[in-house]
């Protein structure tokens, strides 16, 4: 819960240093699904507090930047992996949280996230080595 708190702060901190408040604010979440990973695999955090891993998780969902292209870069992995190490238990918690929830909102969650995936998958084939090799297609001094 520290590092909520830390997270948290620097959230909710009051700063005229607009243009990077973002980055930094983003940076500190990608921190925060890091270590609540970390204590999901090794130090028992599910056990120890369900619930306050069902709040974070449903605090970071609300997250308007989540869904933004820059987060992808920065914290879309831990937050997937963080989300995946909740484990059977934790993860039928945070559904049965959010099936609680307005259907406007699950509806949004969801499209949101299958939105990441993809663009995640789309940015991942435009940048990789194999999709630049274009050997196939070039006919040099063929002809």
């Amino acid at each position: 819960m520290d590092a909520a708190k830390r997270c948290f702060d620097l959230l909710f901190r009051d700063s005229s240093d607009h243009e990077n408040y973002l980055q930094v604010a983003m940076g500190a979440v990608a921190q925060l699904c890091n270590v609540i990973d970390f204590q999901l695999q090794y130090e028992r955090a599910w056990e120890r507090n369900p619930g306050g891993v069902v709040h974070l998780v449903n605090l970071l969902f609300q997250l308007p930047f989540i869904q933004w292209f820059e987060f992808i870069d920065v914290g879309f992995t831990p937050l997937c992996k963080m989300c995946t190490n909740l484990g059977k238990e934790g993860q039928m918690a945070v559904a049965s949280v959010w099936a609680e929830l307005e259907p406007k909102w699950l509806q949004d969650r969801v499209g949101m996230v299958q939105q990441l995936l993809h663009s995640h998958r789309r940015k991942r084939a435009t940048f990789s080595p194999d999709a630049m090799d274009t050997s196939e297609h070039c006919t040099y001094g063929s002809g």
